[in-house]
């Protein structure tokens, strides 16, 4: 969806002090420092949010612009309608058209996010690999709104605890526990979790850890 205001975003770690202060001072934002992206400040313009955006990159901090100029991340996604299992291989149909059955090894880069908003939490994932044009989006809740595009929860938490034993090493993972008020609720309306899944695959740099996924070291 697209951002309802200009919003900047901010990857892992701690601003300098001297950032963090001037955007308390012009924009009342408090910034503590996470282990996660976040929502780093709400901006007037398309033009300021780039300033800041500049700026963050020329101090090697990762940034991200939404707005209502910035086309939605999931527009370049293909969103999974259905998924399912047989044997060893799995299988997505596609919003798009056509589906795509594959082995776990076949996936290249996997991002997910636990999303939690009030009275209502569900599950993101995107998935990447040689094979497919589009990155493959697939979400899933415990009790789903209606007329939505959510899977079973229980067959993607599946999915997950079987990509943590067979995914192969060099594969990238990202893993994210996120509260939609860090990611600018409720200053942002509607559909926040493609927000921020994209938000996580561009700028999370730290390895995640899926369930019983074997340690790297």
């Amino acid at each position: 969806m697209y951002a309802s205001r200009h919003v900047v975003y901010v990857g892992p770690g701690p601003l300098p002090q001297s950032l963090a202060s001037r955007l308390l001072k012009q924009h009342d934002m408090h910034d503590h420092g996470s282990h996660a992206p976040r929502l780093l400040s709400v901006v007037e313009s398309a033009v300021e949010a780039e300033h800041l955006a500049n700026e963050l990159l020329r101090l090697k901090l990762g940034a991200q612009v939404a707005g209502p100029e910035q086309p939605p991340a999931e527009d370049s996604w293909d969103q999974a309608l259905h998924l399912g299992a047989d044997g060893r291989l799995w299988w997505v149909a596609l919003a798009h058209g056509g589906s795509w059955r594959f082995p776990l090894t076949a996936i290249d880069e996997l991002t997910s996010v636990d999303w939690s908003a009030p009275g209502f939490s569900e599950r993101g994932v995107l998935l990447r690999a040689k094979a497919l044009d589009r990155s493959v989006f697939l979400r899933a809740a415990e009790h789903p709104p209606t007329g939505g595009s959510h899977l079973d929860l229980t067959l993607l938490l599946a999915f997950l605890e079987a990509c943590g034993l067979d995914l192969p090493p060099e594969a990238r993972v990202r893993h994210q526990r996120l509260v939609a008020r860090n990611f600018g609720a409720p200053t942002l309306e509607g559909d926040l979790l493609p927000l921020a899944l994209g938000v996580v695959d561009a700028l999370d740099d730290r390895p995640g850890e899926l369930p019983h996924r074997p340690s790297r070291s």
